[in-house]
């Protein structure tokens, strides 16, 4: 099946990955989207600081607002941060697609010309850990991901 959605498509990629039942999967996606009786679920973003003054960004899907705006500020204060409003933080990330993997049997030359065929933002090579690592716009994650 297709997924025009860019994080749906990973969430079902990493689940597959992990062998997760698809009954479960299809409840998952249900839940998400509101298809179930009753249920209305809704993403926010939480933006905040950390510990020693850490930028965080909370991504959370609920049915309860106010009870996982609660949830997530006592998390915030119990670890020493404070939640803020949105805005606060969110300018100081850039909002990208990372795809790590295993460099072995890989010509890096090779992969960064693709990557340029790709029109990606970036791709590295880490040779201290035997990596390399794909920057990409979000919106592309997918057909990068796939192409690779």
């Amino acid at each position: 099946e297709v997924y025009p959605d860019s994080r749906l498509r990973s969430a079902i990629f990493a689940a597959h990955k992990e062998n997760l039942p698809k009954d479960k999967m299809e409840t998952a996606i249900k839940n998400a989207t509101g298809n179930v009786a009753g249920e209305n679920y809704e993403e926010i973003q939480y933006e905040g600081h950390g510990p020693s003054g850490t930028a965080l960004i909370v991504h959370a899907l609920t049915n309860n607002r106010n009870r996982t705006a609660s949830e997530v500020r006592y998390i915030f204060s119990r670890k020493g941060g404070n939640l803020e409003e949105t805005g606060s933080v969110s300018y100081l990330f850039n909002h990208v697609g990372l795809i790590v993997y295993k460099a072995e049997g890989v010509n890096f030359d090779d992969l960064f010309n693709y990557g340029i065929e790709l029109e990606v933002l970036n791709v590295e090579e880490n040779d201290k850990e035997g990596l390399h690592v794909i920057t990409c716009e979000i919106k592309d994650f997918g057909k990068v991901r796939d192409a690779f």
